[in-house]
């Protein structure tokens, strides 16, 4: 008899459990709202979502300076003017680019205008070939002119060239070094310049 009782308890039990359904799934706390990341400023870094932004340095620029700061403004010291000068470029590529220098050297003035190429260049720094025209007007032959191998004889309006090779680095500022070569129809002088200046 009572193993008849128990038999009936728990099939009732049973028969209540069924009715009831599962149990339950255990509540978990909601996940927080997702925030659509903030616009990135131009030239900073991807963030993840949550990190503080960098405080170091920004990003260098991904174009070479020759095309962001295409102007340069400069005085060169010895160079196409012999003793100094003072000109200004513009580059129309990070290949390329066009200038002009102008100096004078009691009794000659110099006027240098010129092409740039860079064949080979990173972000600052890059190989400098530079060729051009040059005019001189020597107001009386002088043979104490410096550079007297081209220009002793010389009276009046001349016109030679230069070429040279160097290197240039470029930000905010900058810098170029190059060995040259002057010519007219006197011969070729070797010669270098050292360029300062400023770029924008």
């Amino acid at each position: 008899m009572r193993i008849v009782l128990l038999i009936g308890v728990l099939l009732a039990t049973s028969a209540r459990a069924d009715a009831a359904g599962p149990y339950p799934a255990p509540a978990y706390p909601a996940p927080p709202p997702a925030y659509p990341a903030p616009p990135l400023e131009p030239g900073s870094a991807p963030q993840l979502y949550g990190q503080a932004p960098p405080t170091c340095c920004p990003l260098p620029p991904q174009e070479p300076y020759r095309v962001t700061r295409p102007s340069v403004v400069y005085g060169e010291l010895l160079g196409k003017g012999l003793l100094y000068s003072v000109g200004y470029d513009y580059a129309f590529s990070r290949y390329l680019g066009l200038g002009g220098s102008f100096s004078y050297l009691e009794p000659a003035a110099f006027f240098s205008p010129y092409v740039n190429l860079y064949p080979v260049g990173s972000t600052r720094s890059a190989l400098l070939l530079q060729g051009g025209v040059q005019i001189v007007n020597i107001s009386r032959a002088n043979d104490d002119l410096l550079g007297n191998m081209l220009w002793d004889d010389v009276e009046g309006i001349d016109v030679g060239g230069q070429v040279s090779v160097g290197y240039e680095y470029r930000s905010g500022f900058l810098f170029r070094v190059a060995l040259m070569g002057l010519f007219n129809r006197n011969g070729i002088m070797p010669w270098f310049g050292l360029t300062f200046g400023g770029s924008f």
